[in-house]
């Protein structure tokens, strides 16, 4: 096999093997079927309560759905029975529709469910009048397919959106009504894409005062209008739309000129020479698989990739002119080669040339070749694993490769998952998907430390090579049986004592809170009794209070692999949904005190007053996704010899 390119470096560290990667094992229990009796509900602008219907086959005792994603504020108080689920919708005062959607989860089975509301059409208010505040523009570069530019109102305090539209589409318009709904629609499309809810993207766009804009990957040549335009919390215009006339840089074919490419492949190593014609004429040349790059789009991704470079230089204040970066990053001349490593084997590709100018301005034609990426050989590595320090949550496994330079993955599961199947199949299981592989790749030999185990239970260890997803070798496994564990006399508690609305802190720092709207921010911190080495703590999606659903190994294995152990911390939230904080303790063995669990929902009559709000130092997290997606991970941390 060919030797890798990173052969310098004596391991490749991952964080994490999933031990639910595959639920590969043959059993006869029946599979439970969960539905959801429909998928979409739409109401009135009115408050409601909503009903979901579902129904369960060959339903597991003690196991009932769970929702996942349910983040929008208008929705609230989820309460799951024997058959249905239900909410509440919070009443829509706006003129606009909103909608999301979140998951409701049942062991391995996900439903997404849409909840539609209509905007008020009967009493709504009159929107505000509409002002002639003017938006100066200021454009700080313009080139052929970006441009940077600075929105300055008038009024500092007001509220407003700026973006780059093209003339035609803007003058094909009659009046500014209806340049208005044109761009009531293009957000409405983002938000329809990031699953969010209009009102959210229009959140998240608004900004006020002096600011700075970068917009790239524009047609060249092309007219082209900077609206800007004043809009309130409830989507109504305030201010008349400002139209700033440009028009991007217009490419030009100024220089004959034409490249050879020559192309020398081994398995996925590709070295690659690139001729031009003219040997004093500066160019830039590129090779990518077809999956990233097409003959259409490569000049195109070229100059947004240039404008792109140039512009970040200019925001960070570089001293070096467009010229300096073009000739220090971009710019060859002469004969140019490289060796490149591809991800994929036996894999299109192509190489593309063309001249540019000193300000990286394409001006020839591009000149394009095509490779592809070879097999991947067959591997002669011998891969030993002998478990070793068996504890109750945590083992090592030392690990010996044959060939230090190839490729292999390494899995860590239940045994009891893979039951009764042969290495054939095991190998076919974890094989077919590659992307449940990423990231769990090694090479070389070395120490294996793996945590967040169960006690008393049978895991198994699968290796095997693994290279460009492709199997290069058979399969190598071991086993091993965690012991029982120790509770110690030590005890760490996540203290919450108060809450803010993250709206009434943005009047004291709206730097870091002025983009959140309504959110709950939880200032906490640790209490801990007993001759105490560390604890981890987090505050989750989702009721994980209930021990029959959660064991105190399941929430150990979760807060040693996504938990914080800072002296502070200040989580961030929506109000309104089911949370729990869980902490734990452990002492200068290792051993683990008892669990702490408080399921909590932080609502908006909840909140302290901003007076009590005290600034200390530290980090932040966005609560936000169930805990369920993270339960049953292995730790794995590789060191060397």
């Amino acid at each position: 096999m060919k030797n890798s390119i990173f052969t310098n470096l004596p391991f490749y560290f991952v964080t994490a093997v999933l031990l639910s990667l595959l639920a590969g094992c043959d059993t006869t229990e029946p599979v439970p079927v969960f539905r959801l009796d429909k998928d979409y509900v739409e109401t009135g602008s009115d408050s409601s309560t909503v009903t979901i219907g579902f129904s369960i086959e060959n339903p597991r005792e003690g196991i009932f759905p769970s929702i996942e994603n349910a983040n929008a504020d208008w929705l609230s108080d989820f309460e799951i029975y024997e058959s249905s689920i239900r909410f509440k919708v919070a009443a829509n005062d706006s003129s606009f529709m909103r909608e999301t959607s979140f998951y409701v989860s049942y062991l391995e089975q996900r439903e997404q469910f849409t909840v539609r509301q209509n905007g008020r059409i009967d009493d709504t208010p009159e929107p505000p009048s509409i002002v002639n505040d003017d938006f100066d523009v200021e454009i700080d570069r313009l080139r052929a397919v970006s441009i940077s530019y600075r929105v300055l109102p008038k009024d500092p305090d007001i509220a407003y959106l700026s973006r780059a539209v093209e003339k035609s589409i803007v003058d094909s318009f009659d009046n500014d009504d209806e340049i208005f709904a044109n761009e009531i629609g293009y957000y409405t499309s983002v938000a329809e894409d990031y699953s969010l809810t209009l009102e959210t993207v229009l959140e998240r766009s608004r900004t006020k005062g002096e600011s700075k804009w970068f917009i790239n990957s524009m047609p060249d040549g092309t007219d082209f209008y900077i609206l800007s335009y004043g809009i309130d919390n409830d989507g109504n215009r305030t201010t008349a739309i400002n139209k700033y006339p440009f028009t991007t840089v217009a490419l030009q074919n100024t220089v004959n000129m034409d490249f050879e490419f020559t192309f020398d492949v081994d398995e996925t190593f590709v070295n690659v020479t690139v001729t031009p014609s003219d040997p004093e004429q500066i160019y830039y040349w590129n090779a990518d698989l077809t999956r990233f790059v097409t003959e259409e789009s490569a000049v195109a991704q070229y100059q947004a990739y240039i404008d792109a470079l140039i512009d970040m230089a200019y925001w960070q204040g570089s001293s070096m002119s467009i010229e300096d970066i073009v000739a220090n990053s971009i710019a060859k001349k002469g004969v140019s080669s490289e060796l490149i490593q591809y991800p994929y084997s036996e894999a299109d590709g192509i190489g593309f040339a063309f001249a540019i100018t000193p300000e990286g301005y394409v001006c020839s034609e591009a000149t394009f070749g095509t490779f592809r990426t070879g097999a991947i050989n067959a591997s002669d590595n011998v891969i030993g694993i002998e478990p070793q320090n068996i504890q109750g949550r945590s083992a090592e496994l030392n690990i010996t490769a044959s060939v230090e330079d190839d490729w292999y993955v390494l899995i860590v599961d239940k045994a009891e998952n893979w039951e009764g199947m042969s290495d054939a199949k095991i190998l076919a299981s974890l094989s077919s998907d590659p992307s449940r592989l990423d990231g769990y790749g090694y090479i070389g030999s070395g120490t294996i430390e793996i945590s967040g185990l169960t006690r008393e239970t049978e895991y198994v260890v699968f290796a095997f090579g693994y290279e460009f997803e492709t199997v290069t070798t058979g399969l190598y496994k071991s086993s091993f049986t965690t012991t029982d564990v120790i509770t110690a006399d030590v005890s760490a508690r996540l203290v919450v004592d108060k809450y803010f609305n993250a709206e009434d802190l943005a009047e004291i720092n709206e730097r870091k809170y002025g983009s959140m709207g309504q959110m709950a921010v939880i200032p906490c911190h640790v209490e801990t009794s007993g001759d105490i080495a560390g604890y981890y703590y987090h505050i989750w999606d989702g009721n994980m209070a209930d021990e029959q659903s959660y064991s105190d190994d399941d929430i150990i294995a979760f807060l040693t692999q996504g938990g914080w152990s800072d002296e502070n911390m200040e989580f961030y939230t929506y109000f309104d949904q089911l949370r729990t904080i869980v902490s734990v303790g452990y002492d200068k063995d290792g051993n683990f005190g008892p669990v702490y669990r408080e399921a909590i929902t932080f609502t908006l009559d909840g909140c302290s007053p901003v007076s009590d709000y005290v600034v200390q130092t530290t980090h932040s997290c966005v609560i936000k996704d169930s805990s369920k997606t993270n339960m049953g991970t292995i730790h794995v941390n590789m060191k060397p010899r």
